[in-house]
């Protein structure tokens, strides 16, 4: 959260257009990553977010680079807003059937209830954004071999709630 120092200082709208003009092609070089996971209106508003927050917080005598900050200022606001992104995906994810077989009804819900943060992130990634496994491994930056093992790991681990639901005969 901005601090009250950093809520209380005014950018001049000049000065903001200028520094625009002067980091636009570091804004959209640090957004590069997340072009597969947000629309151009939601990286764009990042984009811009970032950059006041730098402006509003960056100090010289601190020693960090303009850039530098700005550069994390980015992450920081695509890491929120894809936050943001997966709470309204998670609601949306938890109304969709995935299996129905003999009177066993496996929500999306109860799947990443069962599953960990990372797994659940990971399933969701593949399996309801349809990213591919190349798009997830730059994500993770990890190699597509990896990804594909996780995936298979966790479809084990779904089986096996599955089996374990149908044999305590929950419907």
């Amino acid at each position: 959260m901005a601090s009250a120092k950093e809520k209380d200082i005014i950018i001049d709208n000049e000065k903001y257009k200028e520094y625009y003009r002067q980091y636009f092609p570091l804004i959209k070089s640090a957004l590069r990553k997340f072009y597969y996971l947000m629309d151009e209106d939601d990286l764009e508003s990042c984009g811009m977010h970032a950059l006041l927050r730098c402006m509003k917080s960056w100090k010289p005598e601190r020693k960090v680079k303009f850039s530098s900050l700005l550069v994390n200022y980015v992450n920081w606001e695509c890491g929120i807003m894809l936050k943001q992104l997966n709470k309204y995906r998670d609601v949306a994810c938890a109304e969709i059937r995935i299996k129905e077989d003999n009177h066993c009804k496996l929500e999306i819900r109860d799947i990443l209830l069962s599953l960990t943060d990372k797994e659940a992130e990971l399933f969701c990634d593949r399996f309801m954004s349809k990213f591919t496994l190349a798009q997830i491994a730059e994500k993770y930056r990890v190699c597509r071999e990896t990804i594909r093992k996780r995936l298979i790991s966790i479809k084990n681990k779904i089986r096996e709630n599955e089996e374990a639901e149908v044999q305590c005969g929950r419907t």
